[in-house]
């Protein structure tokens, strides 16, 4: 059944998409580590591809083509649309990432159709290279996970089907309930020091890191920041959409070095992925010069 609802995306696809390229408005970070990404082009080009109101996905990638490239694709969260990570997505794409914003449930409030996320996912991984005209010559690697709801469904879709990523990057996962069984699967999480939005720590990001493996796995919890006046989190459970909703949302926008610091903790994740090197995972990360006040979990560590 799940082959036959891919074929047909795969089907309808080609007649439903919108395409424009965008320079990003600032050029690398001062603090730009050696990684494979370093050198990334700043043109950046973005599609929207909506699959019959079935499926919806946002796709930024590097102008400029590359040999290869790491992809991510990263499920929206609860009320959230594809459209509500422009500024993530942007900064990921001028950094050499393919990411691929995407929603299984459009018009739905919650996200939590495991079937329909696992069949998105299929999707964007078949047609992620007609979708950017060939950006890559090869994917190097996957990165699946997403927002809020997107990433606790998400965890469902790999605890069933682990070979459809290479590894997990999530932002606050959340489940109704239990977040589930534990994953075989390399797993980068960010999450914060304490709840934000009604959303636990111990239930979402913390929740996802100990259910990772032990050698293979990072959580980076962001210090919320209470501002005073007005009392507003500097950073909290939608910062990386810039906000949800009235209900999550602050008085101040997301600081740009926090989606920096989030993509320079890819950089080292996608590494350690990619070369086997996770006995470095630690010293690299705490290299990394970060602006977001935070503090690392790696691997072992205890919470």
């Amino acid at each position: 059944m799940a082959a036959l609802r891919l074929a047909s995306l795969a089907a309808v696809v080609a007649a439903c998409c919108s395409f424009r390229t965008r320079h990003t408005r600032d050029g690398p970070s001062p603090h730009a580590t050696m990684t494979m990404n370093s050198t990334a082009p700043s043109s950046v080009s973005e599609l929207y591809v909506n699959v019959g109101n079935q499926q919806q996905y946002q796709v930024y990638w590097p102008t400029s083509k590359q040999s290869s490239c790491t992809a991510v694709m990263f499920a929206v969260g609860t009320s959230m649309s594809v459209s509500g990570y422009a500024e993530f997505g942007t900064r990921m794409a001028a950094k050499g990432y393919i990411f691929i914003v995407v929603d299984p449930e459009p018009g739905s409030m919650t996200k939590l159709n495991k079937d329909r996320l696992q069949t998105a996912f299929l999707a964007g991984k078949q047609q992620w290279s007609g979708w950017t005209g060939n950006a890559c010559g090869s994917i190097d690697a996957w990165l699946l996970g997403g927002h809020s709801a997107g990433g606790g469904t998400a965890h469902a879709v790999f605890v069933d089907s682990p070979s459809v990523t290479d590894g997990v990057f999530s932002v606050d996962p959340l489940a109704r309930g239990d977040l589930g069984p534990n994953l075989d699967l390399p797993g980068l999480y960010w999450g914060f020091s304490q709840s934000t939005c009604f959303v636990s720590p111990a239930d979402s990001s913390q929740a996802a890191f100990l259910r990772s493996p032990s050698t293979k796995r990072v959580l980076a919890k962001v210090d919320v920041k209470w501002q005073s006046f007005p009392p507003t989190p500097k950073y909290y459970h939608c910062s990386i959409s810039n906000g949800c909703n009235v209900a999550c949302s602050s008085f101040s926008d997301t600081p740009a070095e926090f989606y920096e610091d989030v993509i320079k903790s890819i950089d080292v994740f996608v590494e350690s992925l990619t070369t086997d090197q996770w006995g470095s995972t630690r010293s690299r990360l705490e290299a990394l010069q970060i602006d977001t006040e935070l503090e690392w979990f790696v691997n072992e560590d205890s919470l």
